[in-house]
């Protein structure tokens, strides 16, 4: 092999080193890209975190919120129950105080005619 012969083969290795490197070079841009993207996905990640804790605070809030409203509920329903039975209790003593003024009325009726009765048998007597 001549030194020429050895010079071309030493130069194509050169160019198929080159040429590799090359590769390695874009190869490297392309994992820093890549790199760059994972960091924006990081901070993405992260911002989502926060708003899923944010929405997890604000669930808890509206169950909170659920809860005293359901205990409020609770509440009025005792009321509603106890207006139920004094309405109960008002019926039934206003359905006994109708009968004794039906009765007082009547007793009065009665008193009034037997009056009549008496001051026509006084007239009728004299």
């Amino acid at each position: 092999m001549t030194d020429s012969d050895k010079l071309d083969l030493i130069l194509s290795r050169l160019d198929k080193i080159s040429g590799l490197e090359k590769k390695v070079e874009d190869i490297n841009n392309d994992v820093q890209n890549i790199q760059g993207e994972m960091r924006d996905m990081k901070v993405e990640m992260h911002d989502i975190r926060s708003e899923i804790q944010d929405m997890k605070s604000d669930i808890q809030d509206m169950k909170s919120d659920i809860q005293d409203l359901g205990k409020n509920i609770q509440v009025i329903d005792k009321r509603v129950r106890r207006l139920e039975t004094g309405q109960a209790e008002i019926r039934k003593e206003l359905y006994g105080t109708n009968r004794k003024i039906a009765d007082t009325y009547n007793l009065a009726l009665d008193a009034w005619g037997q009056g009549i009765e008496n001051k026509s048998w006084m007239e009728g007597n004299t």
